[in-house]
């Protein structure tokens, strides 16, 4: 479940459903890509239920994503 919110810029961001989620699926929210700096940035949000992953398996796909922007040729030429 990944979704996109370009129109606004986010620190944090927390799915709250109505009802309880009775799935296990993440859900990744991004938003707003702004130019800082010299360089462009994108909040990007992983929310996730524990007993399918924790912290460590959350920061490889931060860090895996962060490779594959920092060098998209990799990626595409895969």
């Amino acid at each position: 479940m990944i979704g996109s919110i370009p129109w606004t810029h986010f620190t944090s961001y927390t799915p709250l459903p109505f009802t309880p989620l009775n799935t296990f699926f993440p859900v990744i929210q991004a938003g707003r890509f702004t130019f800082k700096d010299g360089q462009w940035l994108m909040p990007l949000s992983f929310t996730i239920h524990h007993a399918v992953a924790d912290g460590y398996h959350v920061s490889q796909f931060f860090n895996e994503l962060q490779r594959v922007f920092d060098h998209p040729e990799l990626w595409l030429t895969a």
